[in-house]
């Protein structure tokens, strides 16, 4: 073994990734909020599960993508909403 390099042990060995643990409490559901109001509700229900854990609300989710806007030459980007007015909820009813 003294006659192999450093570099080849080090090639042969590969990271050990630690296991993720799944919450597969409640199922998803659909809420419907007011247009423009989904952070507002979104923070509130997240304020509810720190305070409360038996809420039975366990994750809370608005999908968004970021987006180049182009406005008088002037290129900015921004979050924009994939579903305006509803807010997706793991949670049991």
């Amino acid at each position: 073994m003294s006659d192999m390099a450093s570099s080849d042990i080090a090639a042969t060995t590969e990271p050990v990734e630690a296991p993720v643990e799944v919450d597969n409490r409640g199922k998803w559901y659909v809420m419907r909020a007011l247009s423009s109001r989904e952070n507002k509700v979104r923070d509130d229900l997240r304020a509810e599960i720190l305070k409360n854990d038996k809420a039975g609300v366990y994750e809370v989710y608005v999908p968004t993508k970021m987006v180049m806007e182009v406005r008088q030459r002037d290129r900015k980007s921004r979050e924009k909403k994939l579903f305006p007015g509803y807010i997706f909820v793991r949670m049991d009813l």
